[in-house]
Parts: C-alpha cells; sequence; structure tokens
C-alpha cells in the first residue's frame, strides 16, 4: 500500500550560471493536463534554499508542511526573475537514463521549458541531476481506530444515562 510522504528537501546539482541572473526559485507542481500528456499545473508550495546559485554545485531546498499524495504525478519546477538574455542558471544534466528508484517513487525522463508558465516544450532527453529526501506520513494505529467508535458509543451512553 502506497502512504503519502512529506517532502522534506529537494537537493539539485546546478552547473555555473551564464549572465547576471537573479530571483531564482525551485517549487513543487501538481500535475495539470494537456491534450498529448501532463504539464505542470499550479504550485503546491515553494522551497526555501538559495536564490542564487551562480556558482554551480549542490543546493540544497527545504520544504515546509508540503505533503505529497500517493501515486501522484509531480514537477519540480525553476524559475528565475531574469530574461534569458539577461542571464540563466542551469540544471546539469546527465546523458544516461535515470537511476532505478524505490518506496513507491519513480522518475521520469521529462525535461520542459516555458517562457510564460503556460506553455511548455520538450527541451531535451537528458536525465537532471536531483534527488529527493521524504518521510512517509504515519497511518493512525488500526487499534485507535477500533477503539474511537466504541469510546464514543461509552460516552453517548453515559450521557444519556446522566441525562435520565
Amino acid at each position: 500500500m502506497r502512504t503519502d510522504t512529506w517532502l522534506d528537501s529537494v537537493q539539485l546539482a546546478m552547473t555555473p550560471a551564464t549572465g547576471a541572473p537573479n530571483d531564482f526559485t525551485a517549487s513543487v507542481y501538481s500535475v495539470g493536463t494537456a491534450q498529448w500528456g501532463a504539464l505542470p499545473g499550479s504550485s503546491v508550495g515553494t522551497l526555501s534554499g538559495s536564490t542564487d546559485p551562480v556558482t554551480g554545485g549542490i543546493f540544497t531546498y527545504t520544504a515546509s508542511d508540503l505533503t505529497l499524495s500517493a501515486s501522484s504525478i509531480y514537477f519540480i519546477v525553476l524559475t528565475a526573475g531574469t530574461a534569458v538574455s539577461s542571464g540563466a542558471y542551469a540544471w546539469s544534466v546527465e546523458n544516461t537514463s535515470y537511476a532505478s528508484v524505490s518506496g513507491g517513487w519513480d522518475a521520469y525522463e521529462l525535461v520542459m521549458s516555458s517562457s510564460d508558465g503556460l506553455v511548455w516544450k520538450g527541451t531535451s532527453p537528458d536525465c537532471l541531476q536531483y534527488s529527493l529526501t521524504a518521510t512517509a506520513v504515519p497511518e493512525p494505529d488500526p487499534l485507535y481506530l477500533l477503539g474511537l467508535p466504541a469510546l464514543l458509543f461509552f460516552a453517548w451512553r453515559r450521557s444519556r444515562s446522566t441525562a435520565a
């Protein structure tokens, strides 16, 4: 059985930026729809971390109270506050297939770009370098689930006998 997870952090391998970009943001988006497949839909959370990863390297972005639903598709969306002509951040890619994943997670080789967040196009079959850290949302103890109705029943009976 797959359970929901809390996203703890995302690590991104970045290459050195070109020009003078600024206002870098890493976010998690739910899936939207399109005639030919899934596209980023709406933001479900912004990650906290460096807003200016110009030097390249591994950058960690943390999430706060961000729950990912089981069997759902999400996108990591990176944005900058500058036009590409002024400079650009670059997510490091490898021209190999993605590594195997476990624990109910899966990764797709899908790199897309958009200049306005509305129109998306595929840009590369290369694999982005990133890692995710997440914690399974604990499920309620089955005894608690069985005991709660019994507790409510006894409280109801006691209130009826006290009223009588």
